[in-house]
């Protein structure tokens, strides 16, 4: 019992200080951390158009709200390793990503963090806005 426990910690450890990526053949492998590190500083940003009538590539949903990736290259080649390894066992799927990861549309759903950003930003410009108008009425009063 305590070898199976130790055994699996191991392995977690093992787990958590590899990363998952693709090669050449379209084939997933591991990849040791500090091989990562490199590899996020050599990763270049991808210039993806944002568009309003995109199809996301995960959820197939079509909105009107703005579809794109994240802008930092890390934070793309992170999110687009961890749609690799869950989608790792269909192998259709995962040559179908590699072939258009480079144009694929991500609707913010999927980014947490940079919606929180936009919701942000539309906030600042509503209030922005109001202050504004406020302002005009007790010019004009």
């Amino acid at each position: 019992n305590i070898d199976f426990l130790q055994a699996h910690q191991a392995n977690k450890k093992r787990l958590a200080d590899e990363y998952y990526t693709i090669n050449e053949d379209g084939l997933i492998t591991r990849q040791p951390r500090r091989d990562i590190v490199l590899q996020l500083l050599s990763a270049q940003s991808f210039n993806i158009p944002q568009r309003k009538t995109e199809m996301c590539f995960l959820c197939c949903r079509s909105s009107s709200e703005v579809y794109a990736t994240p802008m930092e290259p890390t934070r793309r080649l992170q999110f687009l390793n961890k749609i690799i390894v869950e989608s790792s066992r269909d192998r259709e799927h995962v040559e179908m990503l590699m072939k258009i990861e480079s144009r694929a549309y991500f609707c913010y759903n999927h980014f947490p963090k940079e919606r929180s950003v936009i919701s942000q930003k539309k906030m600042t410009q509503r209030q922005r806005m109001n202050h504004r108008f406020r302002r005009f009425t007790e010019q004009n009063n």
